[in-house]
């Protein structure tokens, strides 16, 4: 093995670990804050009901982010 193919064997390794993380963390964070806003762990005000849209909202940002990893993968496994 090269030292190119090691190079970017380490920087796959990384954006997958990357991915797995990111997937996991929004994954429970849109549970979360879903289960949050529809109040199943107790009531929320508005003010909270709020916040909590606003963290679900990143979440989702972060889901995308995870969906366009998914797709760089696949095309970047397919060059292989």
């Amino acid at each position: 093995m090269s030292d190119e193919d090691i190079t970017s064997w380490q920087e796959m390794e990384l954006i997958l670990n990357i991915y797995h993380t990111l997937r996991q963390s929004s994954t429970a964070s849109l549970g979360y804050t879903q289960m949050l806003a529809e109040g199943s762990f107790g009531f929320v005000n508005h003010e909270q009901k709020a916040i909590i849209e606003q963290i679900h909202a990143y979440a989702k940002e972060i889901r995308a982010t995870v969906k366009w990893i998914t797709i760089w993968l696949t095309a970047h496994a397919s060059e292989t």
